[in-house]
C-alpha cells in the first residue's frame, strides 16, 4: 500500500512539473517577490514550454534564461523587466517585447527575440547584443548598445512611469501616448510659468518647456524629431509641485 501510495505521488510530481506552466505579473516589483506574480513566483530559468507575461516594470536580480519553447512576453501596457544581469533565448525559446527591456547582454544562441512597437531596449557597452544562429527581428523599434540605466526602486518606478509623484503631486493628463511624437499635457495643474521637461532614458534632456499660459487648458509637446522610444516627462508648477511619467514615441 505505501509503495503504491509512494508510486502515485513520484507520477503526480513527475507530470504536474512537466505541465506548462504560465506566470503572469499583477503589480510591479522585484521577480523574487511572491506579490509580483500571479501563478506563483516565476522561475529565472523558465522550463520548456513556460509562458511568461510581463504586464508591469519588474526588476530581476538573477540572469534570465529561456527554454526550448518557451515564451517571455513583455507587453505595451506598462510592461518593462530591468536587470544589471544577462538574458539568454537558448534554442527553440522566444522572446517578444511591445515594452521596455534593459539588460546587461542579450544571448541568442538559437532562440528568437523579437521587438515590436512601441518597444525600446537598452543593453550596455559591457558585453553585447550577441545573436549566433538565430533570430533577432526588429521592427522599427529602438534599441541602444551603450547607455548605462539604472534599475533600483524608487528610481525604476519613476523611470517606467509607475513611481508614485511627490506628496501633493497634481494629475497631469498626456494623449495621445504613444504618438508619433506630438504629445498634449492637460489637467487642472497646468498653471503659467510651469516648466515641462522631457528627457530620454539616459538622462539627457530632449526638451524643456516653460509654459507662458493656459488658454485652452493644454500644452503642446512636440518631440516629432526624437527617435522611436520611451521618454520620461517631469512637470513642476510654479509652487514646486511635481509629476512625472512615461510617453512613447513611436513614428
Amino acid at each position: 500500500m505505501k509503495s503504491s501510495i509512494a508510486i502515485f505521488i513520484y507520477l503526480f510530481l513527475i507530470l504536474t512539473s512537466a505541465y506548462p506552466k504560465t506566470y503572469t505579473t499583477v503589480y510591479y516589483g522585484y521577480w523574487e517577490d511572491s506579490s509580483t506574480w500571479l501563478g506563483g513566483i516565476a522561475p529565472d530559468s523558465v522550463m520548456t514550454n513556460d509562458t511568461i507575461i510581463i504586464r508591469h516594470p519588474v526588476i530581476f536580480q538573477h540572469n534570465l534564461s529561456l527554454s526550448q519553447k518557451s515564451l517571455l512576453q513583455v507587453d505595451s501596457s506598462g510592461g518593462a523587466i530591468c536587470g544589471h544581469r544577462n538574458i539568454t533565448a537558448d534554442q527553440g525559446s522566444n522572446l517578444i517585447s511591445y515594452g521596455l527591456v534593459e539588460a546587461d547582454s542579450l544571448f541568442i544562441p538559437g532562440g528568437s527575440v523579437n521587438l515590436y512597437r512601441p518597444a525600446y531596449m537598452i543593453i550596455t557597452d559591457q558585453v553585447k547584443l550577441t545573436v549566433t544562429g538565430a533570430a533577432f527581428n526588429n521592427n522599427g523599434c529602438a534599441v541602444d548598445v551603450g547607455p548605462w540605466f539604472n534599475c533600483h526602486l524608487p528610481e525604476y518606478e519613476k523611470m517606467s512611469g509607475i513611481g508614485s509623484d511627490h506628496q501633493g503631486a497634481m494629475k497631469i493628463n498626456v494623449f495621445p501616448d504613444p504618438s508619433q511624437g506630438i504629445f498634449y499635457f492637460s489637467g487642472s495643474g497646468l498653471q503659467p510659468g510651469s516648466i515641462i521637461t522631457i528627457k530620454d532614458l539616459t538622462g539627457k534632456t530632449i526638451l524643456t518647456r516653460l509654459i507662458q499660459d493656459n488658454d485652452f487648458d493644454s500644452e503642446i509637446i512636440n518631440i516629432s524629431n526624437a527617435r522611436n522610444g520611451v521618454y520620461l516627462f517631469e512637470y513642476i508648477s510654479p509652487a514646486g509641485i511635481t509629476s512625472s511619467g512615461k510617453i512613447v514615441v513611436a513614428k
